[in-house]
């Protein structure tokens, strides 16, 4: 089923929503869904993290946004890559990631380690993201998961906020 894109004024404005609730001083940190294996060398179709479409539009896998109480916003994508490509498809360009999130500042999934380390020596508040629905369990870690236990290793005296009250509150 093909749909018309959406109008990158909602994500930008529902970007606009999330920065006004953040703490001074502070960086969302927001990641994408896992690919999910269906065996050796093939996966199920992506299904992009909810939190992250609303932030962004993007549809595609290893996405990551960064986001700042002061307006200041990151997204890291996939690099393009021809072969890469010709096993799992078409990766976006730096100009269709802006033009879909309303994003201008594009980075690559492979320098997203790197800028948050230095981003957030300047940070003394990071809100990462969880799925906290009463009803959802996994006996299989997220990618979320494993994202907060890095943070806590890298950032060990930075305060950790909860994301998802704030989606929650912002997505009803």
């Amino acid at each position: 089923m093909r749909y018309e894109p959406i109008s990158n004024s909602l994500f930008k404005r529902n970007r606009a929503k999330l920065q006004k609730l953040l703490k001074p001083l502070s960086i969302a940190i927001v990641n994408s869904a896992d690919s999910m294996p269906r065996n050796g060398d093939l996966h199920f179709s992506y299904r992009q993290h909810s939190d992250l479409f609303y932030l962004t539009g993007i549809t595609q896998e290893e996405t990551s946004l960064l986001l700042f109480p002061d307006g200041k916003e990151i997204v890291f994508i996939l690099k393009p890559d021809k072969l890469r490509e010709t096993w799992e498809g078409r990766k976006l360009t730096e100009a269709e990631a802006t033009s879909i999130s309303g994003i201008k500042n594009v980075k690559y999934t492979s320098d997203f380690e790197q800028e948050l380390k230095g981003l957030a020596v300047k940070a003394e508040f990071l809100y990462l993201n969880k799925n906290e629905n009463a009803r959802y369990h996994s006996d299989v870690e997220t990618k979320d998961d494993r994202f907060i236990t890095k943070v806590q290793e890298w950032f060990p005296l930075h305060h950790i906020e909860r994301l998802a009250p704030l989606l929650c509150s912002l997505r009803l």
